[in-house]
């Protein structure tokens, strides 16, 4: 990846591995992956109120240790920081075309890419086939985490 100030539009699998739900080798990467994002030039973007910010708030309420640290670590370094963290209104983006079928929860990935905001990082493989097809820029989760 290059060197310049990338800006990664992220789903809600970060908030499932950093949870432990997908195990302890993807908990360990996705936390190597906002520790990155908070030593490079780098920045996370998202919709204000969107899924990916619900999810975040919903795993503040675990009461896990290991979550907790996780949670306290990106709020702080994270999420409070304007250089890493930058919320769009949804009256930043621009509307979906007609013909576009994507899921109601993927929406607001879309269109933050449809709007030049950055890169989505998805799981989701129809989502990446939808995306490619509208000519965003967009990667997997395993793809970007690999040469990160």
């Amino acid at each position: 990846m290059s060197q310049s100030k990338q800006r990664f539009i992220v789903d809600e699998w970060l908030w499932h591995d950093l949870n432990g739900e997908n195990g302890d080798e993807k908990r360990a990467e996705a936390f190597a992956f906002v520790e990155k994002v908070l030593h490079k030039c780098d920045m996370i973007v998202s919709l204000k109120q969107s899924p990916f910010e619900q999810k975040f708030f919903q795993l503040c309420q675990r009461t896990d240790v290991v979550t907790r640290r996780i949670v306290r670590f990106f709020r702080m370094q994270i999420l409070q920081n304007q250089q890493k963290y930058r919320t769009y209104a949804e009256a930043d983006c621009p509307p979906l075309p007609d013909e576009s079928a994507v899921k109601t929860d993927d929406v607001y990935l879309v269109r933050l890419g449809l709007g030049g905001y950055g890169t989505v990082v998805t799981t989701d493989n129809p989502l990446l086939q939808r995306l490619q097809e509208m000519n965003v820029p967009c990667i997997h989760r395993d793809t970007l985490l690999k040469q990160y």
